[in-house]
């Protein structure tokens, strides 16, 4: 994807997110192989042990032990579960996500807690009732889908295109929760697959395409 060495190594989707990022949102090279190699430093210290796709390899490619308090993650790791309706979210990407809102945001983690709290109070069983819990709490709704964005986009903060520097911060690609509704006809987006305007002509057959 990027002839820099410094990417060598490097999973595809994380450089396919650098080099959407590097040319459409205007990111400094230095800032994305920063927020790139974060995600996938710890990597390069797991043991030679680890078996593929097992939890013990998924724990070793999960970043950098990272300093969030056990109490703090469990309550944004449920609130999360419960907001985006999925109970096998990443830990992983929990974390990453919890301190990319708390690092945009020094006041998140108290809405974060409001928002439990409310929710728990009101005896909210399900998304089902979303829209009149907010009406009734419109404070919180920011904070709400705050979190459901980071999960569904893999980010958080408004990239800005134009500008050389912007408050986005990367979360996750490959588990961003917008590639599940397609996944069992659609693979998560890394390069393209066919040639320019390939999309525009319909395909021969379900078996051949």
């Amino acid at each position: 994807m990027f002839s820099l060495a410094l990417t060598d190594g490097m999973p595809v989707a994380i450089q396919a997110w650098m080099w959407i990022g590097f040319r459409r949102t205007g990111m400094t090279m230095s800032k994305m192989l920063r927020e790139a190699w974060r995600a996938v430093s710890s990597g390069a210290r797991r043991s030679a042990g680890h078996v593929a796709g097992t939890p013990e390899r998924d724990a070793a490619l999960s970043p950098i032990a990272l300093p969030v308090d056990g109490h703090k993650f469990s309550d944004f790791l449920a609130l999360s579960q419960f907001l985006t309706e999925k109970s096998d979210l990443d830990p992983a990407v929990a974390t990453r996500a919890f301190l990319a809102l708390t690092e945009a945001d020094e006041a998140f983690e108290g809405h974060a807690n409001r928002l439990l709290a409310a929710i728990q109070d009101g005896r909210l069983a399900d998304m089902d009732g979303f829209d009149s819990f907010m009406a009734a709490h419109p404070a919180l709704r920011s904070t709400a889908m705050r979190i459901i964005s980071a999960w569904y986009l893999g980010y958080t903060g408004t990239p800005a295109p134009l500008d050389t520097e912007d408050d986005a911060r990367f979360v996750a690609y490959e588990s961003a929760l917008m590639f599940r509704p397609t996944a069992d006809a659609t693979a998560v987006p890394s390069y393209t697959r066919g040639r320019t305007d390939y999309w525009r002509h319909p395909p021969a057959s379900l078996a051949t395409d």
